[in-house]
């Protein structure tokens, strides 16, 4: 294919790929449908199939697009490859997931997290579009390898933590997977929900509760008392 001809394709799928987006932050994905997004496009029916040929390709393109756009720059292997002691490489890592979190939010909303639980609730389904995501979701990548570089320096005796490795890696998990749902929770229920474990405003930002949970980390592994 001619390069302009590539270019005038990849211009046109950009384009229907943001008219779904646009369509799903105004309705549930789903129930977003092909056609809908044949209306919000301003292309005919005939015409999306060239590009197109159902929703699940769309929404596959959409994740694409979401992690093309917020995986860490150079890839989440390079965070753990930084010099530095295990303190400071969890303290980058940390930093970056709230960057790649606050941005995936901001542009994205509860988006992704809504196509996923799509596919979640259809395993058959969940074969097709998994088939078509060809780019990695850096915020899964950075959570399991960020639980096994922290069990990793607990076995080989760099922390040495009174509480249980299993504890720590639980709670570590599941504060992550919690921050990002209560930051893909309606704006109401959100701020019920940190109101409710009294949050204060400074610290609802993913980048600031990613903070928090760092230094509340580091203390369990050091068996120190967290100051903050």
């Amino acid at each position: 294919m001619p390069k302009v001809n590539e270019e005038h394709f990849a211009m046109k799928e950009n384009h229907i790929v943001e008219a779904a987006i646009r369509v799903c932050k105004r309705k549930p994905a789903y129930d977003v449908t092909l056609r809908d997004v044949v209306k919000e496009s301003g292309i005919s029916q005939g015409s999306m199939y060239c590009y197109f040929s159902s929703i699940d390709e769309i929404f596959a393109a959409i994740a694409n697009k979401c992690y093309r756009e917020t995986n860490p720059e150079g890839g989440v292997e390079k965070i753990f490859e930084r010099e530095g002691s295990p303190e400071a490489i969890i303290e980058t890592v940390f930093k970056t997931w709230g960057q790649v979190i606050e941005k995936k939010y901001t542009v994205y909303g509860k988006l992704i997290n809504d196509i996923n639980t799509i596919y979640y609730n259809d395993p058959e389904r969940a074969k097709t579009i998994s088939a078509l995501i060809a780019v990695e979701n850096g915020v899964d990548k950075i959570d399991a390898m960020l639980v096994a570089f922290i069990g990793k320096n607990i076995e080989n005796g760099y922390f040495k933590p009174t509480t249980p490795k299993e504890y720590i890696l639980l709670a570590v998990a599941m504060a992550l997977q919690g921050i990002q749902r209560a930051l893909s929770a309606a704006e109401e229920d959100r701020d019920n929900y940190l109101d409710f474990i009294g949050l204060d405003e400074e610290h609802r930002s993913a980048q600031s509760m990613a903070t928090a949970l760092f230094k509340v980390v580091i203390a369990l592994l050091k068996n120190e008392r967290s100051n903050d």
